[in-house]
Order: C-alpha cells, then structure tokens, then sequence
C-alpha cells in the first residue's frame, strides 16, 4: 500500500483537464438555473433530471482536487500562513465579487432574474450570495482539515484514515439535522467537506495523482445509472452521497484518460487552460450569462437551445478574456483570480 504523497510538479495535466470539464458544467448548470427561473425551460421532466444529473459529481469534482493537494499545501507552510493563504485565495474574492454583483444588479435593474437596490451595497457577504457558496465551504473545509492535519501531523500519510473520516462525514451528513439558522452557514460545509477528506485520501496514492487509474466500460454504465437515479434520491441521505461519491470518481476517471486521449490535440489545450483559469471563470461566469439570455429576451430570441449555446459560451470565452486583460496589467491577484 502506498501512503506517500507523489514527487511534486508543477501542474498535472489531469488536473487541470477536470477542472476544464467541470468549469464548463459549472457555467452550463448556471445557464440552465437562470433559463428555469426566467422561464425559458418549462419541461419539468428535464429540469429535474438534467440539474440532477450535473449537480451529482461536478461541484464535489472540485472539492476531491482541491483535497488532492491539501497536504502539500499544509506541509509547505506554517499553520498561520496556510490560513491567511485560504482567506487570499477563497474569502476575499467572495467578498469581493459578492459587492460587485450587487452592483451590477443595481445597474441592471429589472432585467436580471433578481433585482438589488442601493439598499443592498450594505448587505453582509456572509452567509454567502448564490454561487459564492462554493468559496465559503471550500474555505472552511480547507481551513479545518488543514488544521487539523497540523494539531497531528500523522495524519499527512494515512490514507485509510482519511477515507474514514470522509465516511463519517458523509454519514454526519445525511443523519444529523442542521438547524434552520446554520443551513445558509454551515450547509453546504457540511455536505461537501467529506469530499475533501476524500480527495486527501485520493491525493496520496502516488497511482492515482498519477492519473493513469483504468476506466472499465462498466462504471461508465454506473455513471449514467446513478446520474438518471439522481432525481429520485433524496439530496440529504447515504444513498445519495454515495452515489455522487462514484459518480466523482468515474467522472475524474474519466478527466484522466481524456487527458492522455486529447495530449497535444487542441480540445485537450483548451480544457486544460480552462482548468487554468478556473477561479476567473467561476467569479465572472454569470454575468455574461445572464447579459446574453438579456440580450437575446430583448431580441426576442426564446429558443432554449440558442440561449444554453450561447449563454455557455460566453460564460466560458467572457471571463477567459477578462483573465487574459487582468494577467496583461498584474491586475489578477487585485481581482481574486
């Protein structure tokens, strides 16, 4: 059994692959939300099943890298540095962007699917605004279980450990009832910091940071059963963490054997510069989605299939050139990106 961490370098394409993939199925997910709530996808069949299926394995993809390389992370600083690291990299641009939302909204009056007004510049980016949720889980998982790795430092090269502790969370999860007034705090933290434990126990196997894990047919097959059972799980039950748990780990599967399948081809570039960019994708995503579902309302374009095209694109192509501007003037870190 391996209990090492692997030799360190500088990016794996996998990594970066998955991340490609699940940025893009995040923008697509958000695309769909906004299309719901505007009234543009009305087949409930679809509604269900499609957020269902994305919402099962995309966003825990992120929580499982992001574990991956936890224990690095810890072992490279001080206990100190590696929290004023997590507040740099996940509370500030969340704070940040939660204001320019606002603000946007503001200007944007009663076009977007929900309006703000002058009143809301006072309002707290805590508990977090919409999709800033994911900032604030991640910031409050990394920060524990980084801690806790430093109160006992055993626990950076014990795998099995970890995956205990991913169980039980899972288990926490599904069984304990979160009082109404935490669920906007401490919800999604719940439900997603096992997936972190589970990617630190992922991230010391020297195989599969390798990313050369094999993908049988047959867990393809499990992927799409489990994605099309989705809808029919209850969201805060064993069942379903267990689902998205497999789910998780076929989808990075698969990020990985795409990774060597696309290696030097042009879609493989792409996903993995998007994985690159990841962070400015998420801030901004929305905001060029919702202005194109805008513009083409105003053009009296209703077809769904235009505006999840369109709205996806530029909620890809948008913050990738924004990134590219802010990277040009050293304006990135000052951005959060």
């Amino acid at each position: 059994m391996d209990y090492t961490s692997p030799p360190p370098k500088a990016r794996l394409d996998w990594v970066d692959t998955a991340r490609g993939l699940a940025i893009v199925l995040v923008v697509f997910g958000h695309c769909w939300r906004g299309l719901v709530q505007a009234g543009i996808v009305t087949n409930q069949f679809l509604i269900r099943h499609v957020d269902d299926f994305i919402y099962m394995f995309h966003m825990n993809a992120f929580f499982v890298l992001a574990g991956c390389f936890l224990t690095r992370h810890v072992q490279k600083a001080s206990a100190s540095g590696f929290v004023w690291r997590q507040v740099a990299r996940l509370l500030y641009p969340m704070v940040l962007w939660t204001y320019v939302f606002i603000g946007l909204r503001i200007l944007a009056g009663d076009s977007t699917n929900s309006q703000s007004g002058l009143s809301d510049l006072w309002t707290s980016p805590l508990p977090p605004l919409e999709h800033m949720w994911f900032l604030w889980a991640l910031f409050i998982g990394m920060t524990l279980l980084g801690l806790l790795m430093k109160l006992f430092p055993a626990l950076t090269t014990h795998k099995r450990i970890w995956y205990a502790i991913a169980l039980a969370g899972l288990v926490f999860w599904a069984v304990v009832d979160i009082p109404l007034p935490l669920i906007p705090w401490l919800g999604e933290t719940m439900r997603y910091t096992p997936f972190l434990a589970f990617g630190v126990a992922l991230g010391l196997s020297t195989k599969w940071m390798s990313g050369r894990y094999p993908l049988p047919m047959v867990s393809l097959i499990v992927f799409l059963v489990l994605g099309f059972a989705a809808g029919y799980l209850p969201i805060k039950s064993l069942s379903h963490g267990t689902a998205s748990a497999v789910m998780t780990v076929v989808f990075l599967q698969m990020a990985q054997w795409l990774s060597h399948w696309w290696s030097g081809k042009t879609l493989g570039n792409v996903l993995q510069q998007l994985g690159r960019m990841t962070m400015a994708i998420f801030l901004a995503h929305t905001i060029f989605s919702a202005a194109t579902r805008i513009v083409l309302l105003k053009f009296g374009v209703n077809d769904p299939i235009v505006h999840l095209t369109l709205g996806t694109a530029t909620g890809v192509i948008g913050p990738t050139v924004m990134y590219h501007f802010a990277q040009r003037l050293n304006l990135s870190r000052i951005l959060g990106f």
